[in-house]
C-alpha cells in the first residue's frame, strides 16, 4: 500500500478486480468501464441534482449493467466469496431501478427484482450488522420493499389530475419506520437524545416554512396553534404556500430540525412557481391532550404542484 500513489492505476485496478470477483473480473470490469463511461458524458454536478436525476440512468444504462451483472454472477457460481461480492454490487442498482421502475419500465412486472433486492440486501445486513443495529436495519428494508411493492403510492384525492412532484421518504435523509405513513416510513423529530430537539421546543407553535439556500431567502411559512391541531394522532395536509423552487430550496418544520430538499423539483434554467404541501403528524402530551405517546413531530409525504401546468392558485 506505500507504494500505491507510484503504481498505474489500470494495473491496481485489474489486482482489485480478480480478487475480489474471481472468475466474474471481466463482466465486472467492463461494468465499471461502462458505469465509468455515461457519467463522463453528463456535465451535472452530482451533488446537486437528485439521483433519479441524473442523465445516464435510462432504460438503456440499467438494461446493460443488468445483463453485466447476470454476465457476472454466472461466472461467479462456483466462487461463493465471488458470487457474494458481486451480488453486493447489485443492492445500489436494484434500489435505483426499483425506484424509478414506473418511469423506466412501465407496467412490467417487478416482482424478482424485489426479491432479489430483498434477499441481496438481507444478506448484507446480516453480514456487516448485528444485535439491535441489525434489527433496526432489517425493519427498515421491510419498510423498503413494502414500498416497491407498492410504488406509485396513489396520490390524495385533492393533488388528482395535477402536474405534481411527490416527495417520499427516499427523498428523506432521516426516516423512521411509521406505520401510518404513507409508505411506511417518515422523518421523525422526537426528543434530544434522538435527534436534537428538546422539551421546551415541543411547548412551541408548530411552524412549517420553505428557505432558499441558493438566494438566501426565505419562503412562505405557516403555523399552526396548539388549538388548531387535530386530536387523533394522524398525518394531515398542510399548504405552506407557492415559491418558485431552487436548486437548493428546502421545507423546514419542528423548529427548523426537520429539513427537507426540494430539489427533484426544481427545473433548470429557470425555477418554476410550486405550491407546496406537507403531510405532518404530531404526537405527544405537548401537542394532543392526555397523550401518553412521546411528544413528536413526523413528515411522511411532500407534494409539490406545478402552479403553470396544473392551473393552481
Amino acid at each position: 500500500m506505500w507504494d500505491t500513489p507510484t503504481r498505474a492505476a489500470g494495473g491496481l485496478i485489474k489486482l482489485f478486480m480478480d480478487g475480489y470477483y474471481g472468475a466474474a473480473a471481466p463482466s465486472m470490469t467492463e461494468y465499471l468501464d461502462y458505469m465509468e463511461g455515461r457519467i463522463a458524458t453528463t456535465d451535472q454536478f452530482f451533488g446537486r441534482v437528485n439521483p433519479r436525476d441524473w442523465k445516464y440512468f435510462d432504460q438503456e444504462f440499467f438494461d446493460k449493467v443488468n445483463s453485466l451483472l447476470d454476465e457476472a454472477e454466472k461466472a461467479a457460481a462456483g466462487n461463493p466469496v465471488a458470487l457474494r461480492n458481486v451480488c453486493q454490487e447489485r443492492i445500489p442498482v436494484d434500489y435505483a431501478m426499483l425506484y424509478m421502475w414506473e418511469r423506466l419500465y412501465g407496467g412490467k412486472d417487478k416482482a424478482a427484482v424485489i426479491a432479489r433486492y430483498e434477499r441481496n440486501r438481507g444478506d448484507a445486513i446480516k453480514r456487516f450488522y448485528g444485535g439491535d443495529k441489525q434489527k433496526t436495519e432489517m425493519e427498515k428494508l421491510a419498510c423498503e420493499v413494502g414500498l416497491f411493492k407498492a410504488m406509485p403510492v396513489p396520490l390524495p384525492e385533492q393533488f388528482k389530475g395535477k402536474e405534481v412532484v411527490d416527495f417520499l421518504w427516499p427523498d428523506f435523509l432521516v426516516k423512521i419506520p411509521d406505520p401510518d405513513a404513507a409508505a411506511g416510513m417518515a422523518y421523525k423529530l422526537g426528543d434530544k437524545a434522538y435527534d436534537g430537539a428538546t422539551a421546551a421546543d415541543h411547548s412551541k407553535p408548530m411552524t412549517i416554512g420553505i428557505y432558499d439556500v441558493t438566494n438566501k431567502k426565505n419562503g412562505p411559512s405557516i403555523t399552526i396553534k396548539k388549538e388548531d391541531i387535530p386530536l387523533d394522532g394522524k398525518y394531515h395536509w398542510y399548504k405552506v404556500g407557492t415559491y418558485p423552487v431552487s436548486d437548493k430550496t428546502y421545507l423546514w418544520t419542528g423548529y427548523w430540525l426537520i429539513q427537507i430538499y426540494l430539489t427533484k423539483a426544481y427545473q433548470p434554467p429557470a425555477a418554476r412557481p410550486m405550491e407546496i404541501h406537507a403531510s405532518v403528524k404530531v404526537t405527544g402530551p405537548s401537542y394532543v391532550k392526555d397523550s401518553k405517546e412521546q411528544d413528536a413531530v413526523y413528515v411522511d409525504r411532500i407534494i409539490l404542484v406545478d402552479t403553470e401546468k396544473s392551473g393552481a392558485r
